[in-house]
């Protein structure tokens, strides 16, 4: 098994002894995997069972004991009774390990190890994981070079040799002591039927069984009449398999060399079995903190999805902004592209399968900042790098967004998507997010607009704070989704956000069947994730003043300038069929032309602004802001852009 001088030689896990002299005296102590010594997990290190044997014990960063001697001397002490492999302190650089825990690790004899504090232990565990795997492989070989003649004697079977299963190995030794082999649980259970009848002949008590179940013992030898029996406990984690091998009179010496060496192969098939089946629990558990983490960020929870993968994802939480990236294709090379992306950016982005939508794989990168040479860096480039997997992968497109916020992960996904399924891109594999327009809420002055939301949600200021949030994370994320996609999101029921989103259009007064309640509400949402001024001005001015000045009228020209490539008056169109609430043919008889080029004028402005407007009125909320501002459309209601003070609620 690996030792601690093997960690020491892995670069990527980074680890050395704090004194030098251990490089020589210690470097070949076993170490089978870690173990995390948190404060809030004491009582379960105190357990007297608790099993430490040649186990890495990692200490995280800022551990309050590490400067206590008494509290040192007590931890050592136990650590050194259990057995454990050696102590690793993960600290900043430049950080050294307290002098009272390097006493009680040379008081008590136990080795001091010494990490950076950016590496996630998870990642050593792997490291050691991955390498107890190659060497029981490795012995598997050497072990099945030994049987070959054994093989070629017996039953000839179809498959590659060097794959043997239990079978065969069981089946070999029946032949080889001239008796029968079984594999048996933790209960005395035969795990491998085949030919050979599961009754042994040998009457084994259970509470022998236990033992050997239990680890409690390697080995035993039972006398039942003329027939004698060899058990031997195999496997790595309890309760251990029990190879149970019997025939009748003596076991030759070859015999017991020829037990030896099959326990020996089963033991290390059992042990890769074990390997395997612990990775793969690893990978669900890393697929679900994944899922969790873009669930809480897209719900809003930002310190939460912090708190959960900050030490798994720390490149992702370091930086203010991110870019949001939406590849979808057929399962077997999104399936290929997932691997690819973990391999490629492990830490330092988000990749996980999208739970909202099947067929996409959902990046988030950290947006770097230009710096000089920032170009030629090709290899830590998440946008370049996907760009180049879309372009070598047929079938697989992908989606991007503008830098956002990391708080507005939600608002980066929607638009990724939209410039994913944007009509009259489908002949691009890779489609860039919005135009240079930008947002609408970043137009606006930062502290009016944020006072102008939280007046615009007066009316929902008598519900308990986290209800409140919760209620409006809701309708953000239906509004920015749909309500299936938020129930999946929130893990609750569709009736449950349906329910929210009631509620919420009900203390407000909106109609949200209606484009331009929507669009105000999308708004507010947007606005109340703005930072608030030192001095609120309690949201005086109404969405008519809010949304009055060159900035906002820049950008309302540079969204509606997109149409003006369309020699058709889709201006005209749009702003009909917004005044209509998206209704087609109320729009066609409202121009006096047919509803087909209604549609026509529709699919065309949906190509020039890269967004849905046939049956997605989530999509044409810009839209409808826009046409309103330039006034192309008749003005938003007055009920909903007036001062705080004169709407409806404030009467």
């Amino acid at each position: 098994m690996p030792g601690l001088g093997f960690l020491c030689e892995r670069s990527q896990v980074a680890l050395d002894f704090v004194d030098p002299d251990d490089h020589d005296t210690r470097k070949d102590r076993p170490v089978v995997g870690v173990w995390v010594l948190d404060p809030d997990m004491r009582a379960e290190a105190e357990r007297p069972d608790m099993d430490l044997c040649h186990l890495l014990v990692i200490v995280p960063n800022d551990q309050r004991w590490a400067f206590e001697t008494q509290a040192c001397e007590k931890r050592f002490r136990e650590l050194a009774a259990k057995g454990a492999a050696a102590v690793a302190f993960m600290l900043p650089s430049g950080r050294g390990v307290p002098d009272p825990a390097r006493d009680a690790a040379r008081r008590y004899d136990v080795p001091l190890m010494v990490g950076d504090a950016g590496i996630p232990w998870p990642e050593i565990a792997q490291v050691i994981s991955d390498e107890r795997v190659r060497e029981a492989e490795s012995r598997i070989g050497r072990l099945e070079r030994i049987l070959d003649p054994i093989h070629r004697t017996g039953e000839q079977r179809p498959g590659d040799r060097k794959h043997c299963t239990l079978r065969n190995v069981l089946d070999h030794l029946a032949r080889a002591v001239d008796g029968s082999a079984l594999l048996l649980d933790g209960r005395g259970n035969s795990l491998v039927p085949g030919p050979h009848p599961d009754s042994s002949g040998v009457d084994v008590s259970p509470s022998l069984i236990g033992h050997l179940a239990r680890g409690e013992l390697a080995a035993a030898s039972i006398v039942s009449g003329r027939r004698r029996a060899h058990l031997h406990s195999v496997g790595l984690h309890l309760p251990r398999r029990i190879l149970l091998v019997a025939r009748d009179g003596e076991f030759t010496e070859a015999a017991g060399r020829t037990i030896l060496q099959c326990a020996g192969l089963l033991d290390l098939v059992l042990r890769a079995d074990e390997g395997d089946t612990r990775r793969r629990h690893l990978n669900r558990t890393t697929t679900a903190l994944q899922t969790t983490v873009l669930k809480l960020l897209m719900s809003g929870n930002l310190r939460l999805a912090q708190d959960i993968g900050q030490s798994l994802w720390p490149g992702l939480f370091a930086l203010r902004n991110v870019r949001v990236h939406v590849l979808e294709g057929m399962a077997q090379a999104l399936a290929a592209t997932a691997t690819e992306c973990h391999a490629a950016f492990r830490q330092s982005a988000l990749v996980v399968r999208s739970p909202f939508r099947a067929g996409q794989l959902v990046v988030i990168a950290p947006e770097i900042p230009d710096s000089p040479g920032a170009a030629d860096s090709a290899d830590t480039d998440v946008t370049r790098r996907l760009q180049e997997m879309v372009a070598n992968t047929p079938g697989l497109r992908m989606g991007t967004s503008r830098p956002r916020l990391l708080s507005d992960v939600g608002g980066a996904l929607q638009e990724a998507h939209r410039a994913l399924t944007a009509p009259g891109r489908a002949d691009g594999r890779t489609v860039p997010g919005p135009g240079p327009e930008g947002d609408l809420a970043t137009c606006v002055d930062p502290g009016a607009g944020r006072a102008w939301a939280d007046s615009f949600f007066q009316p929902l200021d008598d519900l308990p704070t986290v209800a409140r949030e919760g209620v409006l994370s809701t309708v953000d994320l239906a509004m920015r989704l749909s309500q299936s996609h938020a129930a999946k999101a929130l893990g609750t029921h569709r009736n449950t956000i349906a329910a929210r989103i009631a509620k919420v259009s009900d203390r407000l007064g909106l109609d949200l069947n209606r484009l331009a309640d929507r669009a105000v509400l999308d708004l507010a949402l947007r606005l109340r994730k703005l930072p608030r001024a030192p001095h609120p001005a309690h949201g005086s001015d109404g969405l008519s003043e809010l949304l009055a000045g060159r900035t906002v009228d820049g950008w309302a020209d540079a969204y509606l300038e997109r149409l003006d490539e369309d020699r058709r008056e889709l201006r005209r169109t749009l702003a009909t069929w917004v005044a209509c609430d998206g209704q087609v043919q109320q729009t066609a008889r409202e121009l006096g032309v047919h509803l087909k080029t209604v549609r026509n004028h529709l699919r065309g402005a949906e190509g020039l602004l890269g967004c849905r407007l046939l049956g997605s009125p989530v999509e044409a909320h810009d839209l409808v802001m826009a046409l309103h501002i330039r006034k192309a459309s008749p003005r938003l209601p007055e009920r909903l852009t007036a001062p705080p003070a004169r709407l409806p609620w404030a009467a």
